[in-house]
């Protein structure tokens, strides 16, 4: 991802088989490509957001996005609250 946007017949090479065979994989798993890359995009921005020691700008880059306005708008889309919201609330004690 911080180096491009994968596609499918590049991650079909990875993973040993065509390119049509990895569609009807996903399809039969009833996801794409896009919503693994969006998934995966979440888990990781999300982590590096709460562990307190990564930038917005720097876990923009790292999971793909061209700018972190591009990255507070999926945060929010994704948990209702901006990364400045996250980061505060992973510090809370939780009681």
């Amino acid at each position: 991802m911080p180096r491009g946007e994968a596609n499918i017949r590049e991650v079909a090479q990875y993973c040993n088989v065509g390119p049509r065979r990895l569609q009807r994989i996903l399809a039969g798993e009833s996801t794409s490509l896009s919503e693994l890359i969006e998934q995966v995009r979440r888990e990781v921005g999300l982590e590096l957001l709460t562990n307190g020691r990564t930038s917005i700008a720097e876990v923009s880059s790292a999971i793909g996005y061209e700018s972190p306005s591009i990255l507070i708008s999926a945060v929010k889309g994704w948990t209702g609250k901006t990364p400045s919201e996250l980061v505060l609330e992973s510090f809370r004690p939780h009681i």
